[in-house]
């Protein structure tokens, strides 16, 4: 009985270590949707279909919407995944200048970044 504590205690007072590895794809992905988006955008306006007719014009928008939103979506689990990457580094004994906050107020607040 005294054997299964103690191993529950060291269990509990090794690091844990966050995932990485399905936000690093979901950023992978995203990646790649907006840089083909982006490449079909570009490809629209040099063929001249931008705003010939009013399907065109709203396929354009359209685009435009789903690169936004990948982009802000992009930003998003960036910010999370490297937070986590900044944790794992600081379990496996990492130094680190700044406190765990740093790694995501330095990227949503500008002059914060400044200061980092």
């Amino acid at each position: 009985m005294f054997v299964a504590e103690k191993a529950d205690a060291d269990r509990s007072r090794r690091p844990q270590f966050r995932p990485l590895r399905l936000l690093a794809l979901l950023l992978m992905v995203a990646l790649a949707v907006v840089t083909a988006m982006v490449l079909a955008r570009v490809a629209m306006r040099e063929l001249g279909l931008e705003t010939d007719t009013w399907n065109r014009g709203y396929a354009v928008m359209q685009i435009d919407k789903i690169t936004d939103v990948t982009i802000f979506g992009l930003g998003v689990v960036f910010v999370v995944w490297f937070h986590r990457a900044r944790i794992n580094a600081e379990h496996r004994g990492w130094t680190q200048r700044r406190a765990p906050a740093w790694t995501f107020w330095g990227w949503i607040l500008p002059i914060a970044s400044l200061f980092v």
